[in-house]
């Protein structure tokens, strides 16, 4: 492995207690293709916290105009 260090990777449960919604709407979510990318190992899901930060930078409004041209 090269010198940069892997990031610990966020669990479904994390990731839903970090954005306020529940487990299962992460689920939702990841089946409809609308939350951050995420890594599947069998049947284990992760999310790496840096597609969580790009999902969240992707998503920033400055004021609620801004949410009514999306």
């Amino acid at each position: 492995m090269g010198t940069e260090a892997i990031e610990r990777l966020l669990t479904p449960a994390e990731y839903a207690a970090l954005t306020g919604r529940t487990v299962q709407a992460a689920a939702h979510e990841r089946c409809r293709g609308l939350g951050p990318a995420y890594v599947k190992i069998g049947r284990k899901v992760f999310y790496p916290p840096s597609a969580v930060r790009d999902f969240f930078a992707q998503h920033q409004v400055i004021s609620t105009a801004d949410e009514l041209r999306a």
